[in-house]
């Protein structure tokens, strides 16, 4: 239930808001509601995010509100960085990778 909620809140405002939900569920899932290691809780809310952001593609794109060419070049780039920044924060520290965020 705990996991749902999550789920329910990230991916509700993360598309409300125009930013990942991921922003939103990482605080989420390392604090005590679920507890989770700051790498756990990155590379879970990276599997969830890959599913909402899907949703929610797929809902703004039925109102014609996506740029299908702008989209593929922003995919293909970010995928790429992306996983370099994976590799990135597997380096580092659990309080590191907190810290970057802010």
């Amino acid at each position: 239930l705990t996991a749902t909620a999550v789920g329910a809140v990230s991916g509700s405002l993360g598309s409300l808001l125009g930013m990942g939900g991921a922003f939103i569920a990482l605080p989420m899932l390392t604090s005590p509601l679920l507890r989770l290691s700051q790498h756990q809780a990155h590379g879970t809310s990276m599997a969830a995010v890959l599913c909402t952001g899907l949703a929610g593609c797929l809902s703004y794109a039925g109102g014609g509100a996506v740029d299908w060419p702008t989209a593929g070049t922003v995919a293909a780039t970010g995928a790429a960085a992306a996983y370099g920044g994976a590799a990135l924060s597997a380096r580092l520290s659990g309080p590191a990778l907190k810290a970057a965020l802010g």
